[in-house]
């Protein structure tokens, strides 16, 4: 017994939801006058991920379910860097936004938003997406053992077209 379907399509709309929430927060730290593009890119490859695993969930493929995997696996390592880099840049940025009166209660407020979005990402990126990397894991192993009148080289079993038989000659 294996992850039905329903759990990658469901995960999957989950991902793309994700990934969407994260453009938008790069988008609304965008408008504070900062250089926060690079949380556009996780944002977009969280869209691309979740497009795979909707592919996997609709046409049950082995190499879509594999894809799907990988793909949440470099998400979560490449995620991480990315939202590192994005940390650093936002606390001058925030400081430079805030200027005039109540300079303080400003930095304050949006610091305290900055680290919240940082902290839910990081979240975001190591455990809901390494759940859903392990569903597609399981969904793909399923589809392998599914597959066994019709081998697919991405489950590690050689086609059958590629089988030979030697004839011993003396």
């Amino acid at each position: 017994m294996g992850i039905p379907s329903f759990c990658i399509l469901s995960f999957s709309i989950l991902i793309i939801s994700g990934g969407m929430m994260q453009i938008a927060t790069a988008i609304y730290f965008m408008t504070l006058n900062t250089n926060s593009w690079f949380g556009v890119v996780p944002g977009f490859f969280l869209l691309f991920t979740g497009t795979v695993g909707l592919l996997a969930a609709t046409h049950r493929n082995a190499n879509y379910a594999l894809t799907y995997f990988v793909l949440l696996l470099v998400y979560i390592l490449v995620n991480v860097l990315f939202f590192i880099i994005w940390f650093v840049v936002i606390a001058p940025a925030i400081a430079r936004s805030c200027e005039g009166d109540g300079q303080d209660d400003c930095v304050r407020k949006n610091v305290l938003i900055a680290r919240v979005t940082f902290g839910f990402s990081m979240f975001t990126s190591i455990f809901i997406c390494g759940a859903c990397a392990l569903c597609g894991y399981l969904y793909w192993a399923k589809l392998c053992t599914e597959e066994k009148g019709n081998p697919d080289p991405f489950c590690g079993e050689e086609s059958a077209s590629t089988t030979y038989t030697a004839t011993y000659v003396v």
